[in-house]
């Protein structure tokens, strides 16, 4: 299978140079062990069976080998982050060990947090550019430069773009058929209700879990509250319980939020505070709600534009990470709502709008955008870096001073 290339790479080459090891994180089956391979001369790969045989004593032998040395799905080891950890004090070298893990570890207060000593890093799934399905005409990486023309013809249907969300962006699934896909996500939210989630909880209810999942992938894109999935799910009737299984399920990068944006917001201003719930990738709420094919979600515009919502969140995250940059959602008690608010290290911000691409559409995004300076102070209007409309397709180019980008255009050239 043609290896293709990841963005990631960028601040995995940069990050083994600052750093005495580097932690990629992120969902199973994200590509994750191929990519740090390539950066690797030598490895270790965990799997469930092999580490229940390893002993701290034995441990020395697994992690001697060319450097950088590759562990992978370290967290079914936790104490080789502590051993990996004094070997790198000892050598006081730089890019020694590179960590592979598809679970968030629960640091306890007898292991070290790797500060100034391991790079963290998040990989998620392809992004349409590194699908090679982007024209490349629009670089993200210029686009909040004033003097960037923004300019884009290239089409895309929105068939090949319910395509891209119901096959996501799993390496492994780019030569499988529709079919094939269908069934192997199947397979994968089976495999996250029986055996991910008992990394981390003992004995947790697969039927509790499922309900979970399909209660979420209904509400994609939407801010939710606690009570609204427990209603939905109906089995999970404690709040703790779903507290709980909301947070494990973000820790084996099933799911992301997006929290409320709140800084420097005018006093009259109430802020909303429910989280917005998106799938680390659209693929995995899709094949939930049993949505086989793209026509079943072209045919629903609502259900459409949640997806496509999830899709450019997803894409807009991977950008923001390769930038130091955090996403956020902004909505206040009138039901005013800007999809993405993007925020810089130096407190600059970038505002984006999501749309399928409809003139209707675009006019409402470009008018929220534009409404979005009376919700915030002034002093922090003007550390606004731009306003963006995201479509499903159509041209890119520059509206009434927004900024409007088809999301196939778009790609990353540091």
């Amino acid at each position: 299978m043609k290896y293709l290339k990841r963005l990631i790479e960028y601040r995995l080459e940069k990050y083994l140079k600052i750093f005495g090891a580097v932690l990629v994180e992120g969902p199973r089956g994200c590509g994750k062990s191929t990519t740090c391979l390539k950066f690797s001369k030598s490895n270790i790969l965990f799997n469930p069976l092999s580490a229940q045989n390893i002993t701290e004593e034995k441990l020395s032998t697994f992690l001697t080998g060319t450097y950088p040395r590759l562990i992978d799905e370290w967290q079914l080891i936790p104490f080789a982050w502590d051993f990996a950890k004094n070997i790198i004090d000892k050598k006081n070298g730089k890019g020694l060990f590179i960590f592979c893990g598809s679970v968030i570890k629960e640091y306890d207060y007898k292991m070290h947090t790797g500060a100034l000593r391991i790079g963290k890093l998040q990989m998620n799934t392809l992004t349409i550019s590194e699908l090679e399905k982007s024209s490349k005409e629009v670089n993200f990486n210029l686009i909040f430069n004033n003097d960037y023309v923004i300019s884009g013809k290239k089409k895309i249907s929105e068939t090949e773009i319910a395509e891209i969300i119901i096959r996501g962006g799993w390496p492994s699934f780019i030569n499988l058929s529709t079919i094939e896909i269908n069934i192997s996500l199947n397979s994968y939210i089976k495999s996250i209700v029986q055996q991910d989630f008992k990394q981390i909880l003992n004995s947790p209810s697969d039927e509790r879990i499922k309900a979970l999942i399909i209660s979420l992938a209904r509400n994609i894109s939407c801010p939710v509250s606690n009570t609204l999935l427990m209603n939905e799910s109906i089995i999970i009737n404690s709040n703790q319980t779903l507290q709980k299984y909301l947070d494990i399920l973000q820790r084996i990068f099933v799911i992301n939020y997006l929290e409320t944006w709140k800084l420097h917001v005018r006093s009259s201003v109430q802020i909303r505070n429910s989280p917005k719930y998106y799938f680390i990738d659209p693929s995995i709420a899709a094949a939930a709600l049993n949505i086989k094919n793209p026509e079943t979600l072209i045919n629903d515009k609502n259900t459409f534009g949640l997806f496509f919502e999830n899709l450019v969140i997803k894409e807009l995250k991977t950008y923001a990470d390769l930038i130091d940059a955090e996403i956020y959602y902004f909505r206040d008690n009138t039901g005013f709502e800007i999809d993405c608010i993007m925020e810089f290290k130096d407190e600059t911000w970038a505002a984006f709008e999501i749309k399928l691409g409809s003139e209707k559409g675009i006019v409402e995004g470009i008018k929220n955008l534009k409404s979005l300076k009376n919700k915030i102070e002034i002093t922090k209007y003007m550390k606004c870096r731009g306003n963006f409309i995201i479509t499903c397709a159509g041209k890119s180019y520059i509206k009434d001073g927004i900024k409007i980008i088809s999301l196939n255009h778009l790609y990353f050239n540091p």
